[in-house]
Formats: C-alpha cells, structure tokens, sequence
C-alpha cells in the first residue's frame, strides 16, 4: 500500500496544482505533497515491509537510496 501511495500521490497532486489557479495555494500543494513524500520514504527506511509474491514494486536497497535522494532534492 505505501509503494502505491508513493507513487500515486505526487502524479494526483500534480493533477491537482495543475487545475489550481491562484499560485500561492499550487506553490502550498506541492511543498505539502512534497513534505508527505519524503515521510512516506523515511517510513519505509524504518519498516521496509516484506515482499509479496507476484508484486509488481517491491522495496530494494539501491531503489530506496535513490527513491530518498529524488525525495529530498
């Protein structure tokens, strides 16, 4: 579940900033999605979770190195 959250919120919440008008509230989506992402990433560094047979993401060590670095840049 977090695997798919991780990769759905940021594509939602581009969507999202898209429609949005005013600035100040896409500039304010974004620093929040953002902020939720790299949550998302430092739970799965303490509880990578265990992988499921026929799983399409599962959590490597490589891929979560990288999967944190594009977080915090």
């Amino acid at each position: 579940m977090q695997l798919l959250l991780l990769t759905l919120l940021p594509a939602a919440a581009s969507g999202l900033a898209y429609l949005v008008q005013s600035v100040r509230l896409r500039s304010a989506i974004l620093v929040v999605t953002a902020t939720v992402h790299l949550g998302l990433v430092c739970r799965l560094w303490g509880e990578p979770g265990s992988p499921v047979p026929g799983a399409w993401l599962v959590v490597d060590p490589l891929g979560l190195l990288v999967l944190s670095l594009v977080s915090i840049l």
